[in-house]
């Protein structure tokens, strides 16, 4: 609240139903952005909504910020939300058929718009795991981590950056090595693009997997 060391008192955002996923929210310094996603029990199908803060309107009513057309399980990490200061992005996994891919949207604060839709992170093809995690330079450059099944029941960690000059992502590419278990990535990315990934797992030894903590460091030009 405005001022100093005070909180206002808890109060329902508007339209809001209770979360499958999240909320997690954000600030940008003026404001914030909370974003979840809901399962409509009367037409069982998914959705990814977001819901911007400002001082003088308080919590607006949620919004749909995924494809109305994907309407199948979604996944939601907890470092799934960034912002910059200009801008939010928001990265998830989610099932469509037999697939399930990640997808990542930005919201820009100037227009206070979301893009017209999400676009895939992942290669469309491999089956992600349920955890994507996003951050953005000051900038404007994104970059999305996020986990790869691959053979064996291994997973790969992979990345896909978004560059602000083109205003196209890169195809993914992997951050771990193949045929080992790596998966829940978190990711810190700094104002100069350097960008920071913690995650867990390692080398498969039999039926189970050697208990590690890995971490990168990336910076990109």
């Amino acid at each position: 609240k405005a001022a100093a060391g005070t909180w206002q008192y808890a109060t329902k955002i508007p339209n809001s139903t209770l979360p499958d996923n999240g909320p997690t929210v954000v600030s940008d310094g003026d404001g914030a952005m909370a974003v979840w996603s809901h399962y409509d029990t009367a037409t069982a199908k998914y959705s990814v909504v977001g819901s911007r803060y400002t001082k003088a309107k308080q919590f607006a009513s949620p919004v749909p910020i995924g494809d109305a057309d994907l309407t199948d399980y979604v996944i939601m990490n907890d470092d799934n939300l960034a912002s910059n200061g200009a801008s939010f992005w928001v990265s998830w996994a989610q099932s469509v058929g037999a697939s399930r891919n990640v997808y990542a949207t930005h919201y820009d604060i100037a227009t206070s718009k979301w893009d017209a839709l999400p676009t895939v992170v992942s290669d469309g093809e491999s089956i992600t795991g349920g955890s994507a995690a996003i951050g953005v330079d000051g900038h404007g450059n994104a970059l999305v981590a996020f986990e790869q099944q691959g053979a064996q029941n291994s997973y790969l960690l992979m990345f896909s950056r978004f560059t602000a000059s083109s205003g196209a992502w890169s195809p993914p590419a992997a951050l771990s090595e193949d045929m080992k278990h790596y998966r829940s990535p978190l990711l810190s990315v700094a104002d100069n693009g350097v960008s920071s990934v913690v995650f867990e797992g390692g080398a498969r030894e039999g039926s189970g997997v050697s208990p590690v903590v890995g971490a990168q460091v990336k910076i990109f030009r």
